[in-house]
């Protein structure tokens, strides 16, 4: 994929709305996320509007952008896509979360690639900070181990049904280093 105006155009976009934040598992700048999230997407072949939304997945539940933002900048589409992967905030944690994966059923195969590249990242970070700092990754994340992977194991069974493409594979290999996994 070359760097078009619009890709441009979104890095810049996100880059900004996340700007000064980080990420909870390893205290990175937030923006190596949407970043980790496009190259993924790119790595499988999406298209220009999908690479876009992934870069943008995050900004309407963490920043101040809103739908009336987004869909002015980048369109209806990448709004759609965007909407689709967003948690609703208002709800408690496991609330949110079983909502999420419910509306993996609905969502279309674009908004769902979305959705495989953020939670394989997500994963890979959060296998790699349990390892590196054990059991003290816990203090910073206080749904626990059972329940966070809970949300991985369950998304990604949701996934295998819904996702009709090769990228779920790199998700299946992460999900069986999920301590407690056979």
């Amino acid at each position: 994929m070359f760097l078009t105006s619009r890709l441009s155009a979104a890095i810049a976009f996100a880059s900004q709305k996340h700007d000064g934040q980080r990420r909870k598992s390893d205290g990175y700048p937030f923006i190596a996320h949407p970043f980790a999230v496009a190259s993924i997407l790119i790595k499988y072949g999406a298209d220009e509007s999908t690479i876009i939304a992934g870069l943008l997945h995050d900004t309407l539940e963490d920043t101040d952008c809103s739908p009336e933002e987004l869909e002015f900048t980048f369109g209806p589409n990448v709004l759609r896509m965007v909407e689709d992967v967003s948690e609703n905030k208002s709800l408690k944690w496991k609330d949110r979360k079983i909502n999420y994966i419910d509306n993996l059923k609905l969502i279309s195969q674009s908004s769902l690639m979305i959705s495989c590249a953020d939670k394989t990242h997500n994963l890979h970070t959060f296998l790699e900070e349990l390892e590196r700092h054990g059991e003290s990754l816990w203090k910073k994340f206080p749904a626990g181990p059972e329940v966070t992977f809970w949300f991985f194991r369950s998304v990604h069974e949701q996934l295998k049904i819904y996702l009709d493409h090769p990228m779920v594979g790199e998700l299946s290999v992460l999900v069986e280093k999920i301590p407690g996994t056979k």
